[in-house]
């Protein structure tokens, strides 16, 4: 284990968001960073502090703790703002980074001995008291028959898509693509939107709701708002080519919604820069449970560039008792 000593300055600054940029920069190594606490941020997507460390030679490094979850959810854990008090002399415990001074938090040792855990799955580090647990309770599900709004509601991911990207069979050119990836600056990182079909793989909701004959599809990831075509007289043909893509939909029935899209302007896959083609295209079949609770769906991408098959990506929403909220993306 490795200790430093550090003043801990919490800045003011554009929070970070989860999966803002890949989190392959960290190590699995733990490091412990002990330090006084002059300010802090505390805003979605989540918390982000700045140390100013102090070297064994005396010098003066400038150290950024990113935060691993979202305010809401630390708040749910008991762990809320004014346990942070400028001036406070705490001990913060996290993954440092490979390229950079930085660490991504996961537990904090407070001037009063309890522990704060600020991290999802992570045990309790130190004896004595300690507060937050990111393995909260379940959210409710909603009464969604009484509603009976079918589609047209927030659903929320059940798992984390994200590590559906890990299991993909990605091309050779596609893997050698990620070499030329800045992890500190790049599109993401700039809060750049991304385009399709990057939104989907992150556990984040997505909203249906009417627009008119269309369907307008609102993915909470960097607030992504698609307009589904239902017009059967257009053609994708003669659609201009955007990041988004032209998405036209089909209703098999009342349960399953069909949506294809095409002429995608967008270069990267992921937030790890592997690449995917300009003429990538993907389908999205929904189905809709009985009892309007679930909402199954099945992602099927064709993109020789970017992988060596289709693949074929099946997942379920849930119907929960959340307000819808998006992601926030600051610069940070």
């Amino acid at each position: 284990m490795r200790r430093l000593v550090a003043t801990l300055s919490l800045l003011i600054l554009p929070a970070l968001a989860l999966g803002h940029h890949s989190r392959a920069e960290f190590s699995d190594e733990t490091v412990e960073v002990e330090g006084i606490l002059t300010r802090v941020v505390w805003q979605n997507p989540h918390i982000a502090f700045f140390l100013d460390v102090e070297t064994e030679s005396g010098d003066v490094e400038t150290w950024r703790v990113e935060g691993w979850t979202n305010p809401a959810a630390l708040v749910r854990a008991g762990v809320t703002p004014d346990l942070f008090e400028p001036g406070d002399r705490l001990v913060v415990a996290g993954r440092p980074s490979k390229i950079r001074n930085a660490v991504l938090v996961t537990n904090a040792l407070l001037a009063d001995g309890t522990e704060a855990v600020m991290a999802p799955r992570v045990e309790q580090r130190w004896d004595g008291p300690a507060i937050g647990d990111a393995s909260q309770p379940a959210p409710r599900m909603v009464d969604a028959m009484a509603e009976n709004r079918g589609f047209f509601r927030a659903w929320y991911p059940s798992g984390n898509p994200m590590m559906t990207m890990r299991r993909l069979p990605y091309t050779e050119q596609a893997v050698a693509a990620r070499a030329d990836w800045n992890p500190i600056d790049n599109p993401i990182v700039r809060c750049e939107q991304p385009g399709m079909p990057f939104p989907f793989f992150h556990p984040r909701p997505i909203l249906f709701t009417e627009d008119g004959q269309n369907i307008s599809l609102h993915h909470a990831y960097f607030d992504t708002r698609r307009t589904i075509h239902v017009d059967d007289g257009l053609s994708a043909d003669d659609q201009p080519r955007s990041r988004l893509g032209f998405s036209k939909a089909t209703w098999q029935n009342e349960h399953t919604l069909v949506i294809e899209t095409t002429g995608i302007d967008y270069p990267y896959f992921d937030h790890s820069g592997t690449i995917q083609g300009s003429a990538i295209e993907f389908t999205e079949r929904y189905s809709l449970s009985e009892d309007q609770t679930r909402l199954d769906l099945q992602l099927i991408i064709d993109d020789p560039v970017a992988f060596t098959e289709t693949v074929t990506i099946d997942w379920h929403f849930l119907a929960l008792d959340q307000p819808f909220s998006v992601y926030e993306c600051n610069v940070f």
